[in-house]
Parts: C-alpha cells; sequence; structure tokens
C-alpha cells in the first residue's frame, strides 16, 4: 500500500514471477542460451568470430559416449547438407520466384533455421531434446523461438513446447533435422550384457525409469565401468576418485560374463 499526494492510499499489485510446472523446465531453459555463454567467453567470442568454433553438441547428463565421435560428425555432415537442399527445393521452385517475393517485400523462402536431435522412438513426432547439435549458422531461429515459447507456455514440457515451434513455420521459420538414428540407443538389458564395442553406438541415454525396470545396480555401474573405460582408484576431476563416482562393492564382469 502506498501514499498518494492528496492523501488517498492506493494498493499496488506487484507482478510475482511466473514458475514453470515442471521444475527441470528451468534447467532445461539454459538449453537455449549456448551462444551467450560463448558470447561471454572471450576465447570461444573470437573462435566463433574467426569462424573457429561452428558447432554445439549440447549432452544431457545422462547420456555416455559410448564410441568415437568422428563418425558421427561425418554422418550428421552428409545428413545436414541433403537435408538442407531438400527443404531449399522444397520451399521454392525457381530462383526468379525467390528473387519477385523479396522484391515484393515478402520474406526470404530461403531465409529459415534448423538444429538437429534425435528422433524420439517411444513419441511418435518428439524429438530427443536431451542431445542437440547446434550450428552456430542457423540455430539462432530455433533456439530463440524455443526459449520465447518456454517463457510463454511455462506449463507446458520442453518437447512439446518445441512441437509448437516447428508447427508454426510461418512464424518462426525453424526446422529440425533428425541426427542420424544409428548413433543413439538407450541402455537396455541386451545393450549392457553383451557389451560388444561394435553394438554400442556414440550415445548411450541411462533413463531412470530404465534403472528402475532392469533393477540392477551391478549390471549399470559394470556397464559404466567398461563404456569409459574406468579403473579402480583412476582419479577423474581433481580428488575425485572412481569409487565416489560408483561404488566400490560393485563386482566387476570379464568378457565371459563372469565374475573375475
Amino acid at each position: 500500500t502506498i501514499k498518494n499526494q492528496d492523501g488517498t492510499q492506493q494498493v499496488r499489485q506487484q507482478l510475482q514471477p511466473k514458475r514453470y510446472a515442471q521444475k527441470a523446465m528451468v534447467f532445461k531453459r539454459f538449453k537455449t542460451h549456448h551462444a551467450k555463454y560463448i558470447a561471454a567467453d572471450p576465447d570461444m567470442a573470437s573462435a566463433v568470430t574467426n569462424k573457429r568454433i561452428r558447432f554445439v553438441l549440447y549432452i544431457d547428463v545422462d547420456n555416455v559416449i559410448g564410441n568415437p565421435l568422428e563418425a558421427f560428425f561425418r554422418d550428421y555432415a552428409d545428413m545436414a547438407r541433403s537435408e538442407y537442399e531438400q527443404w531449399r527445393r522444397n520451399v521454392t521452385t525457381a530462383a526468379a520466384g525467390v528473387d519477385v517475393a523479396i522484391h515484393n517485400g515478402m520474406d526470404d523462402p530461403l531465409d529459415f533455421g534448423f538444429f538437429s536431435m534425435f528422433r524420439d522412438k517411444h513419441l511418435k513426432g518428439k524429438m530427443h531434446s536431451g542431445i542437440i547439435l547446434h550450428d552456430l549458422y542457423f540455430d539462432g531461429r530455433c533456439t530463440s523461438a524455443w526459449r520465447k515459447e518456454m517463457d510463454e507456455f511455462y506449463h507446458g514440457r520442453d518437447q512439446t513446447i518445441l512441437l509448437n515451434v516447428i508447427g508454426n513455420y510461418s512464424a518462426y521459420k525453424c526446422k529440425t533435422f533428425a541426427l542420424p538414428q544409428q548413433h543413439f540407443n538407450f541402455a537396455n538389458k541386451r545393450l549392457m550384457e553383451e557389451r560388444k564395442p561394435q553394438k554400442i553406438p556414440t550415445f548411450v541415454h541411462i533413463t531412470e525409469f530404465r534403472v528402475r525396470r532392469i533393477n540392477d545396480p551391478i549390471l549399470h555401474q559394470d556397464f559404466l565401468r567398461f563404456v569409459l573405460d574406468l579403473k579402480d582408484k583412476e582419479a577423474k576431476v581433481g580428488d575425485m576418485s572412481w569409487e565416489q563416482l560408483v561404488s566400490p562393492t560393485a563386482i566387476r564382469i570379464n568378457e565371459n560374463g563372469d565374475a573375475p
């Protein structure tokens, strides 16, 4: 309550910041700010300006890298080139038509953005936003639109909100390109039991749901030891040892499936 000059009182309502219906959305919003973080780092910002940094690979903490990234990036480059050229052919039929549209004050149909994710195999039409490959030359439209929708529809989920962005192409000019699916899989029981390097994809998603459903902490722990090639008492970050990351009571299983 405040007092006016004429002596009357006025009640002023203080607006509270909106809260996301899901607490995790606060952190998911950070996925759209990679360009901001890069710009705040002088060395990285300079590298972007000098075109030494073009791609940003975002990975959720519940994914592990199971194989070298070289083949993944090679397949990504082939996919992105093909998808980009295909979309260019879809949005315009002739260069002359584009020139006429721009001359008449219309948006350039070739001016669009994209970023790349794996398709969600369990939810039709949705993308798995736990791994995102950003091309800094093309992703600005998409990340800005995604963040805008998050702030306006704060009761929704990040994947549902992303579908809103993709579905409203006329407003946002944003596309998602599907990353090559052979480079991604969930940590299913067969994959963790076999532990064959040639069958482990580039990215392995270890979800809390699957951990609970399989209900075998030893299996998960030994799979992580195998994939990350971690040794007992190996120092990881600073003074943190492997035993602080995974219980030392986990039994290491050899290639024949037997305890050593």
